[in-house]
């Protein structure tokens, strides 16, 4: 919401039926009451009236998703404060439980437009999560002052002083993550700290034999060869992910925009005990990659069309290792009142027709006047696939 609390499912996305869907939608629209962005709105509904004016052909849906990621004009969209509000707040939280528990609850942030590097989509929602992060870390520091120290000064000095690593990379690593405040705490947590020399001594050690292996190789071209480098650049990066560059952010970005290396950096480095904390990512890190280890929410700042598209973002934190306890939260943030309801609509729809064709029970499939109808529920049973063994 605007105040930046969250407003929970009724029920799982596939399960929801129609009426489920309206009554989320009216709750969205009363919750928030004196605190609605009426001056949003407005701007809102008179860039939709100009769209539909005019007589020029535009992607009006392209068009009506940016303004509502970002903004119009100079009305900033209610998403992005309702999104820094509630960021504020569960980075809070997470702080508190690093203090308790000493592992880290990372978060994984989706949107589908990214625009330009320095001030584009995806960098705005970059900063509104920075600012939220450190007003978060100032707050607990604060109500926590000489713990939060303690531990602080301690995890530094293990962190510097390590030479149990035995490896020039891996001590590298470890005065990089010495310089950033949360991982200091962290290393004041013993047993955390010693788990992460162990994993990354244990990828040190793997390169050396890949490296005879490649050596060994007469076809230095061949498909086998090239596997192995691959391999040994991913081991080399993953050894020390906060060193061989500008020291890593709070909250990193994961698009298309950055250089590959940059982005392999901070996507490595996020599945780690260390920073970043945050990852925005857009498609491009919504396959293909593992962001699960740490991973304890994931944020879909935006909807896609294809409920299989949002079943892979998904799948980066839903994975087997990963090491927090509970269940992974997913958020949607929508805007009431505007293009967000056609695209939820259509999203619920459309993933309960996945359930028919992959085989999965849908119990509140019926009957519904939308502009994706379903048919009857005799007639599902009928079309519906088995796929038991």
């Amino acid at each position: 919401m605007l105040d930046g609390s969250v407003e929970p499912l009724l029920d799982r996305v596939d399960a929801l039926d129609d009426a489920g869907v309206q009554q989320l939608l009216e709750r969205l629209r009363t919750h928030d009451g004196n605190a609605r962005d009426h001056a949003f709105e407005r701007a809102y509904f008179e860039h939709r009236l100009g769209l539909a004016l005019n007589p020029d052909r535009t992607f009006v849906a392209n068009r009506l998703r940016h303004t509502l990621s970002q903004g119009t004009g100079k009305q900033p969209s209610p998403r992005l404060r309702a999104l820094g509000r509630w960021a504020e707040e569960t980075f809070a939280k997470d702080l508190e439980k690093v203090l308790r528990s000493g592992a880290p609850e990372k978060s994984l942030v989706f949107s589908s437009l990214v625009g330009d590097v320095e001030d584009g989509a995806a960098e705005r929602i970059r900063q509104i999560l920075e600012a939220a992060f450190e007003a978060a870390l100032s707050s607990v520091r604060r109500a926590h002052g000489r713990t939060w120290q303690a531990l602080r000064e301690q995890g530094a000095a293990r962190l510097r002083g390590s030479q149990e690593a035995g490896a020039p990379e891996i001590d590298a690593g470890m005065r990089a993550l010495a310089e950033d405040e949360i991982s200091c705490v962290l290393a004041g947590k013993v047993g955390v700290f010693r788990a992460l020399v162990t994993s990354m001594r244990r990828r040190h050690e793997g390169i050396a034999p890949l490296n005879e292996r490649l050596h060994e190789l007469d076809d230095w071209t061949g498909l086998e060869a090239r596997a192995l480098r691959r391999r040994i650049a991913g081991l080399e990066r993953s050894v020390a992910p906060w060193t061989g560059g500008k020291p890593l952010r709070a909250v990193e970005r994961y698009t298309g925009r950055e250089d590959r290396k940059a982005r392999d950096r901070a996507a490595t480095a996020f599945r780690e005990i260390g920073p970043p904390w945050v990852l925005v990512a857009s498609n491009v890190g919504s396959e293909g990659i593992d962001l699960h280890t740490y991973t304890r929410r994931i944020v879909h700042y935006d909807l896609e069309w294809n409920p299989a598209r949002m079943e892979q973002r998904e799948g980066r934190g839903d994975r087997l290792g990963r090491k927090l306890r509970g269940q992974l939260d997913i958020f949607y943030c929508l805007v009431p009142d505007t293009y967000d309801e056609r695209m939820f609509h259509q999203l619920v729809a459309r993933d309960r027709w996945h359930g028919v064709l992959l085989g999965k029970p849908a119990l509140k499939l019926k009957a519904e006047e939308t502009e994706a109808p379903l048919l009857s529920r005799a007639r599902l049973d009928k079309v519906r696939l088995d796929l038991s063994p």
